[in-house]
């Protein structure tokens, strides 16, 4: 890998699954390096490569030519029987590596993201790492990109609080939609309905937020059911997979309600993802939604 990363970019060539010249693929293959001993290769989405053309390519992996690295990416999980009926897959097991690249545990992204933080010269609690990290998701890419906003956010601040986290711009929209929910949960129709129309106002789409609105019901049902069978707060917590900060808030709002109540909100975001998907429900009748979620 230190030999590919060391590779000058003029020796590094890119091509999409979706769009690849085969012609122009191979012949890139088979040509030798200007500059040094081998090129590099990266063949991205590979999973979309034409089956008219895998016949060309895993002729050309039976064979390999020392004269690139050679690397397909394929962004979908690979099933077992793949190894065998897929002519590039089975070739690249042969001759080469199939490496899975899982996502991190909950607990692998927290232990990530305090040395990385360490690193540069910061300190966070653990409750800000599970809160941040309920912010950006588990994907190594988006917390890296959160991170560094973070850190520039901060300057020279050593500690990193809840309060830089929630401020921290790349972060606002998700943390808005949460505020959503919290507005859906305290029945507050009109902060609900002033935050919902600024998020569609900001482009995020409204699947997007349903999809998170929901995710938050489902949780403050499952609060509701455990507290009712008299689970510790920690329990819960450890149910749920929240932070303390957001959990503890869910966990007592949760006693606000009925299971009924709840059951019957959840049904008002399904159906209103049935009438957005058939085509019966227009932006104007989204508020009308909204408001019916927010009664108690």
């Amino acid at each position: 890998m230190e030999k590919v990363i060391s590779i000058k970019p003029e020796e590094k060539e890119i091509f999409y699954g979706s769009s690849i010249d085969i012609d122009i693929f191979i012949s890139s293959l088979s040509s030798l390096s200007l500059f040094g001993e081998r090129k590099f290769i990266l063949v991205k989405e590979s999973n979309k490569i034409k089956t008219a053309i895998k016949k060309t390519i895993s002729q050309y992996l039976s064979t390999p030519k020392e004269t690139c690295y050679l690397i397909f990416i394929n962004p979908e999980k690979i099933r077992k029987d793949e190894f065998q009926k897929d002519e590039i897959i089975k070739e690249i097991a042969r001759s080469g590596d199939v490496v899975e690249f899982k996502q991190l545990s909950e607990t692998e992204c927290i232990k990530f993201v305090r040395e990385e933080f360490s690193s540069r010269g910061k300190n966070i609690s653990l409750n800000e790492i599970e809160t941040f990290l309920e912010l950006t998701g588990n994907n190594l890419f988006d917390i890296k990109n959160e991170m560094e906003k973070l850190i520039l956010f901060v300057g020279a601040k050593k500690e990193i609080t809840l309060e830089d986290i929630y401020n921290c711009s790349g972060l606002t929209k998700q943390e808005t939609i949460y505020k959503l929910s919290d507005a859906i949960i305290s029945c507050d129709t009109k902060t609900a309905i002033l935050i919902f129309n600024n998020l569609l106002n900001s482009g995020i789409e409204i699947s997007h937020i349903l999809m998170s609105i929901n995710r938050t019901l489902q949780q403050l049902l499952t609060a509701n059911i455990l507290s009712n069978m008299n689970f510790s707060k920690e329990e819960i917590l450890k149910k749920l997979k929240m932070s303390m900060y957001f959990g503890n808030q869910l966990i007592e709002k949760s006693k606000k309600f009925k299971r009924e109540e709840i059951l019957k909100k959840i049904d008002i975001v399904y159906r209103m993802e049935l009438g957005i998907k058939s085509g019966k429900l227009e932006r104007h009748d989204f508020n009308l939604f909204i408001s019916d979620l927010c009664r108690d």
